[in-house]
């Protein structure tokens, strides 16, 4: 049996021995990831998790190519972009960068998104539906 308690405001101890330990980054997936940080669905106005472009609607919402100013830890910390969030994170109080160290998933990103549109051009376009 552990006896866990938390040890001052870095680490924790079990069985009186202190840990240190630090987060390097966080890894979810789109849905939890906009769960965890506070902020809009992946599929919502303003929910680019790397720059503050708005979006437009075209039977989805998609982002432009034109250059647009870049989310810091900073400035999701100080919520300059007040569209964005939608409650305050749970982990704003940990020394977490919540931009810089939480990654984009893969599967989100590659798979369900540029796969399936390079699947869609190459098996015929915009008859083939998938």
């Amino acid at each position: 049996m552990y006896l866990l308690r938390k040890s001052g405001s870095s680490g924790i101890e079990i069985n009186g021995i202190h840990y240190n330990f630090r987060v390097s980054c966080l890894i979810a997936d789109a849905p939890a990831r906009s769960f965890v940080k506070g902020c809009k669905n992946h599929n919502a106005y303003h929910s680019c998790e790397r720059c503050v472009d708005e979006g437009e609607w075209d039977r989805r919402v998609f982002y432009s190519n034109k250059p647009s100013l870049l989310r810091t830890d900073e400035s999701f910390r100080n919520k300059i972009d007040c569209d964005h969030h939608i409650y305050e994170s749970p982990l704003e109080g940990i020394q977490l960068g919540l931009v810089g160290q939480v990654v984009l998933d893969y599967m989100h990103c590659i798979c369900l998104g540029v796969m399936k549109k390079l699947l869609f051009i190459w098996l015929g376009g915009p008859g083939m539906a998938l």
